[in-house]
């Protein structure tokens, strides 16, 4: 057996818990479905209720319980054609038949057959239990089940009432919403009544408000949205011409209600069977109309406009804080880069996220294109390792020891990309490393990695680095010999 055909199997039979297989509602619908194929469904219900007579307490000789006996005698045949005409026949003629005792033991064996099926639908506890009870108490086995699985205990039972008696509302305590699907609903507090109805004790039905047809209509008339008014009222109306046309008193055909009469008397409340047509038949109209407004608005159509004698009347710019324009516009005098302090606070809040500055009451002005400066720029050593890639601004002095020193005037006529030797024209005779323009009081030097074309030919990268501390404290020393060579040769 496969896992799938494992969890069908568990999940089709009763344990009497809640969370695992079947319900005690679906326990009992499954028992009576099987016996109602065997025996037959008038049958079967009153088994498998405990509704048949006693038979042990009949007395032949009273005429009452002879005519009772005799029926049930009746009864019984009716049963047995169902599964064989022949031989239900055979037992008709038969005097046996006709005794009490062949009538006890044929329902005995009607017991039995209905627990070899239970046995087939337990499991767990609800299996035990069915073992425990035996077959001889088959015919109380549902009561037994009912109280010890099911809604028998009476907090239980009540609170089912008290929900049944709200409408049967959901987790906000609404019982019928607006949109509420009236033909699921009707049929979820109709499934309720009959539950209800299976629980109570057949001789009590007549004397069980709570299950009713006029209790029905009432709470659905109680908890009815304003919506379904009028076919309430259509109800009601087709209520008042049915009685005036029986009585022939067209006094019958009023707007006044009676309200004792409504309170305290049922016979004002229409039938379930014509309140629920009404009903549905209203919810069916209103879905119509909820489903094209839902279709329209994927439908093309004219487009519309809400307009006003003068859309610019009422606002006021955020650049000058003067009614009748907007920020930026021809009109303000303020400039449209300028910030008024009493704009919303939001809108300040927006500015001072794009433009990096916070605005204060005064008028101020934001340039959109201005960048912040760099702070490794105009800090630190004055070098920034992202060049111009970077987002920020490089205007400005440059911070650091990168800016060029007074001397070394010089302008050495190397090509900048090695070592080239050049010599100067300029106040000293000295040789010039480097590039052009570039002196030796540099006291960095920033050396430019080949960049490596990757597979794609994507765009070239350029990366730099530092020299080391020992390659600038080498350098500086031969600055400091060339200077002083220099100034010797000048003296």
């Amino acid at each position: 057996m496969t896992n799938a055909n494992c969890k069908e199997t568990t999940d089709t039979k009763f344990s009497g818990k809640e969370t695992k297989g079947l319900t005690f509602e679906e326990f009992d619908k499954k028992a009576l479905s099987w016996a109602r194929r065997k025996l037959g469904n008038s049958y079967a219900k009153q088994l498998w209720e405990d509704n048949l007579p006693n038979l042990s307490d009949l007395d032949l000789k009273d005429d009452y319980d002879y005519y009772v006996f005799q029926e049930h005698c009746e009864f019984v045949y009716d049963m047995l054609c169902l599964d064989s005409v022949k031989n239900a026949d055979s037992l008709y003629r038969a005097p046996k038949f006709w005794t009490v005792k062949w009538q006890i033991e044929n329902r005995q064996r009607q017991y039995e057959k209905l627990f070899c099926y239970l046995e087939t639908i337990c499991e767990g506890e609800a299996e035990r239990q069915l073992h425990a009870q035996g077959v001889e108490k088959t015919n109380s086995m549902r009561k037994h089940m009912f109280e010890r699985f099911g809604s028998g205990q009476p907090e239980v039972l009540q609170e089912r009432v008290r929900k049944y008696l709200l409408g049967m509302p959901d987790k906000n305590g609404i019982a019928f919403h607006p949109k509420v699907n009236m033909p699921d609903k009707l049929a979820q507090l109709e499934e309720e009544r009959e539950y209800l109805l299976r629980m109570c004790p057949k001789e009590k039905h007549k004397d069980y408000d709570e299950g009713k047809e006029t209790t029905l209509v009432r709470l659905i008339l109680n908890n009815l949205p304003s919506e379904y008014d009028d076919a309430v009222q259509n109800v009601r109306n087709l209520m008042r011409i049915r009685e005036m046309i029986k009585s022939g008193n067209l006094e019958n055909i009023t707007n006044i209600d009676d309200a004792i009469k409504i309170i305290y008397d049922t016979s004002w409340l229409p039938p379930y069977q014509e309140l629920r047509v009404g009903l549905v038949n209203a919810w069916m109209g209103k879905k119509r109309r909820w489903d094209e407004q839902v279709g329209s608005r994927n439908k093309d159509g004219h487009p519309t406009m809400m307009l006003i004698d003068d859309p610019k009347k009422e606002r006021r710019c955020y650049g000058c804080g003067q009614f009748g324009h907007m920020r930026g516009a021809e009109e303000c005098k303020a400039g449209k880069d300028a910030v008024w302090g009493g704009a919303p606070k939001a809108y300040l809040e927006k500015i001072q996220k794009k433009f990096w500055k916070s605005p204060t009451s005064e008028k101020r002005a934001f340039t959109p294109d201005s960048k912040q400066p760099c702070p490794y720029w105009s800090s630190g050593d004055g070098y920034c390792r992202f060049a111009e890639r970077c987002h920020f601004s490089h205007e400005g002095p440059q911070g650091g020891s990168k800016r060029t020193r007074d001397f070394g005037q010089g302008k050495g006529k190397g090509n900048g990309k090695g070592k080239g030797r050049g010599k100067g024209k300029g106040n000293g005779k000295g040789k010039g490393r480097g590039g052009r323009g570039r002196t030796p009081g540099n006291t960095t030097m920033i050396v430019k990695k080949k960049d490596m074309q990757s597979v794609d030919e994507k765009k070239r990268k350029s990366s730099s680095m530092l020299i080391s501390k020992k390659l600038q404290e080498i350098r500086r020393k031969i600055t400091m010999r060339v200077i002083q060579k220099m100034n010797f040769i000048t003296s």
